[in-house]
């Protein structure tokens, strides 16, 4: 039996349409103040929205990319190049969350919400009055997923949750659909579960997440390693094994000691007894980099399997990625 991992696998600041009255705060609002939003599009009125959103199109995520040109089918090789999404500039103009703020709550606002019916973004449905039929009509048609009263006491508060709701669903929806699958295909040939859907791991790893201080994060791979990015674009990453793939891990740092890099005797130790390793790709070219930087301590983490885990705080093998408000 598999366990569904509620964390999306890719995270990154979007931006959130909002119609109706808007602040002068949200209007300019940037990730470095919210970090699930890029910026809030200000739409004086519906049809403002709606040509906004047809002239935003559709989304471009590395998966939806793929779907269009042709590329229906997705393996662990997929999973390694998600994390190319970083070079994408635009990636921030993706629209994971409308907002619609109807002073009077009547037909209008259910129609507004038909005629986006089939965009992949959000829906949040705020209203000065309740009328629980309306409502009711509307999550019931499918057309919201989100409602808040402004006479509710909690209003502000709920619309910000509901907002990063909103963005978690909506990656859940576009990238962990595609890759829960892969992990699937992948335990049928294992026989332990894959790291992502072992639930002391997810736990440790909502944990792990909640208390960096990153802007968006990507899965780099099938064990469970990520990549985070913080608002400066400042790269980190946290590497993840299970006993094969450490085995493996291991014997590339074995041959790494045997080569001329020069390290102090004490970190050559801890490398050897395992306590350290090198959180460094192999498969780019070494030349004469200086590795004491990317090299870290290995905690071991007992679930459904043992994992070993190292967080690499600082890497720099990897081109600049793009950041466009910085």
């Amino acid at each position: 039996m598999t366990v569904m991992n509620t964390l999306p696998y890719c995270s990154f600041p979007t931006t959130v349409v909002y119609i109706g009255n808007i602040d002068n705060a949200h209007k300019k609002k940037r990730y470095v103040d919210d970090p699930v939003v890029a910026f809030y599009k200000h739409c004086a009125t519906p049809q403002n929205a709606l040509d906004y959103l047809k002239r935003a199109g559709t989304p471009t995520i590395f998966f939806d990319r793929l779907v269009q040109q042709q590329h229906d089918t997705f393996d662990m090789d997929s999973i390694n190049y998600l994390y190319e999404e970083i070079y994408n500039p635009h990636r921030y103009e993706t629209v994971s969350c409308v907002v619609y703020h109807d002073k009077l709550l009547n037909i209008g606002g259910l129609e507004f919400f038909q005629k986006i019916e089939d965009s992949s973004a959000k829906k949040i449905w705020v209203t000065e009055e309740k009328d629980e039929k309306t409502i009711v009509t509307a999550f019931n048609q499918g057309l919201i997923n989100f409602y808040v009263c402004n006479q509710d006491p909690q209003a502000a508060a709920l619309l910000k949750e509901f907002i990063q709701q909103s963005q978690q669903n909506y990656f859940r929806a576009s990238i962990n659909t595609i890759i829960h699958p892969i992990l699937e295909e992948w335990q049928k040939g294992n026989t332990t579960i894959p790291a992502l859907l072992d639930p002391v791991f997810i736990e440790y790893l909502q944990t792990f997440i909640k208390g960096g201080n990153f802007t968006e994060y990507y899965l780099l791979d099938i064990t469970g390693s990520f990549l985070f990015l913080d608002a400066e674009g400042k790269a980190s990453a946290l590497f993840i094994f299970n006993e094969q793939s450490f085995t493996d891990q291991c014997l590339e740092v074995d041959r790494f000691l045997q080569s001329k890099h020069s390290l102090s005797p004490r970190v050559v130790e801890k490398l050897k007894t395992r306590c350290q390793t090198v959180c460094f790709p192999f498969i780019y070219p070494q030349g004469f980099r200086n590795f004491d930087p990317d090299i870290e301590p290995v905690q071991i983490l007992s679930g459904q399997q043992r994992y070993y885990i190292a967080y690499s705080k600082e890497i720099d093998y990897l081109d600049r990625p793009g950041i466009p408000f910085v």
